[in-house]
């Protein structure tokens, strides 16, 4: 638009500056011609060459009109033109010409510029729509970023509120934490615990195994060999018949005994080897971490820190104490321990041991049975746990550490009551050890974290040993596992 007001102007400008340019020159043609000679007549002479002829001067007739000229016989100077006449003519008609011409081209641009005003128009009302839409789009957002920042300045305040809530619930842990410290179970204690937990689980085992050995003669052998095969590492055969030629006292006592050979690695070795085994399973919960992933993560740690790792699992288990669960605000970790003991309870009744159990009459004596079974299993599990609360870490072994029988070792095992032994009998020292009926329960370290390769004794292990001296009678040095 600004381009095209120039252009107008300058047009506006030169036409200007064109007509006074002819304005002067024809004020200088008519003086020139005022002042120049009378006209000449110009003709041809003979030879084709033009010639000049000065044309008479006419009369003068000074302040004569022409029509006086006529009347008074002049009629030459009443017809003929001025010659000065004829050139204002022809300056008149270009300057018409040159007029016209440029009220035409300002008429056109008067239109283009009509069209571009329009045109500008139509553009500012557009834009000045567009700035209005984006003006009230602007203030919504301006609106939704102001909610935003409210909802988010409540949810920072709810954050800072609900981080004091944890801190504080973290020291109140911590501060009970440090106070059971001191509640420390004495070495005796757990000692005394142990002892009374593993005659509790003889006593079921004589009240509900068979007693005549006769009668395993109809259960089919497959039966059998799957009670042999769920010993592993507590029973030295790895067939039924080669159990059964052990030795007469074995062979006696074997439905009795293998009943307190399975207590010992299905029930006591299940909650004396894992920390986390209450834990549920992956077909009971899909949210909580399993009893094998935790041991995994466990096992991890104490291959980087084993202190580290031990202080972890202590920490862990201590809160994990204090967890209450809803709607009822009791403690977690009763509920799960109840919950284990059931399920164990359950399978042990009635997994392969069955056979080796007396028949039932009816379902109540079934379920008095299990009830009587999972009542010891919580006991032992609860036990269990609150020594794993503590620092010091926790190993219950069968033949791998005891392979063979010596007298000299007796604060690691002692002989099953079948053999009869008397004190300081070394009769059936480097004996192998075929069967074991309670398993050797170790601590390692102190509750100060500090002292892993040291070790004390809970409880012994209780071994059947074979009564023939087999050839190769070495027994390696006790050493930790793993």
């Amino acid at each position: 638009m600004a381009e095209l007001l120039r252009k107008v102007g300058a047009l506006f400008s030169m036409d200007r500056s064109s007509e006074l340019k002819h304005q002067a020159a024809d004020t200088d043609n008519d003086a020139v011609c005022l002042v120049k000679e009378p006209p000449t007549c110009r003709t041809h002479d003979s030879t084709g060459q033009p010639r000049t002829a000065r044309v008479a001067e006419a009369p003068s007739n000074k302040g004569q009109r022409p029509e006086a000229n006529a009347r008074n016989g002049n009629p030459s100077q009443a017809q003929t033109p001025s010659p000065t006449r004829h050139i204002d003519r022809d300056h008149s008609t270009r300057r018409r010409r040159k007029s016209k011409s440029a009220w035409t081209k300002l008429k056109l641009l008067r239109k283009e510029h009509k069209a571009l005003m329009l045109e500008h128009q139509l553009l500012n009302q557009t834009l000045g729509n567009a700035i209005s839409e984006k003006d009230t789009e602007i203030e919504r957002h301006q609106a939704h970023a102001h909610a935003l920042q409210l909802e988010l300045n409540g949810a920072q305040r709810l954050t800072t509120k609900l981080q004091a809530d944890v801190r504080i619930a973290q020291e109140g842990a911590l501060r009970v934490i440090e106070k059971e410290r001191h509640t420390y179970m004495e070495d005796s204690v757990v000692r005394n615990r142990l002892e009374i937990m593993g005659d509790q689980f003889v006593s079921w085992a004589r009240r509900h195994a068979i007693e005549d050995v006769a009668l395993l003669k109809s259960v089919p052998a497959m039966k059998m060999e799957d009670i042999i095969r769920n010993l592993e590492d507590f029973c030295a055969q790895d067939s039924w018949q080669a159990m059964e030629s052990t030795s007469p006292a074995i062979a006696t006592q074997l439905p009795l005994l293998l009943v307190q050979a399975s207590i010992a690695k299905n029930l006591l070795s299940h909650v004396f080897s894992n920390p986390f085994f209450y834990l549920p399973t992956e077909s009971q919960s899909k949210a909580c971490p399993t009893p094998r992933s935790m041991r995994g993560l466990y096992g991890a740690l104490l291959k980087t820190k084993e202190r580290d790792a031990h202080i972890w699992r202590s920490h862990t288990l201590r809160i994990l104490h204090h967890v209450r669960s809803e709607p009822q605000g009791s403690s977690w970790i009763p509920y799960l321990l109840k919950m284990f003991s059931s399920r164990l309870a359950r399978e042990f009744v009635e997994g392969p041991v069955r056979v080796l159990l007396r028949p039932v009459i009816n379902e109540s004596e079934h379920t008095s049975r299990k009830q009587s079974l999972e009542k010891l299993v919580f006991a032992a599990a609860d036990l269990a746990f609150s020594l794993w609360m503590q620092r010091v870490d926790i190993t219950c072994s069968g033949l791998d550490e005891m392979p063979r029988f010596k007298s000299s070792r007796s604060d690691l095992m002692t002989l099953h009551r079948l053999h009869h032994m008397e004190e300081n009998d070394c009769s059936l020292d480097g004996h192998r050890v075929v069967l074991v009926t309670r398993p050797l329960i170790t601590a390692w370290g102190d509750e100060n974290g500090e002292n892993y390769d040291q070790h004390k004794i809970w409880a012994k292990g209780t071994v059947c040993v074979e009564e023939t001296l087999c050839p190769d009678s070495r027994r390696p040095g006790y050493q930790r596992e793993g």
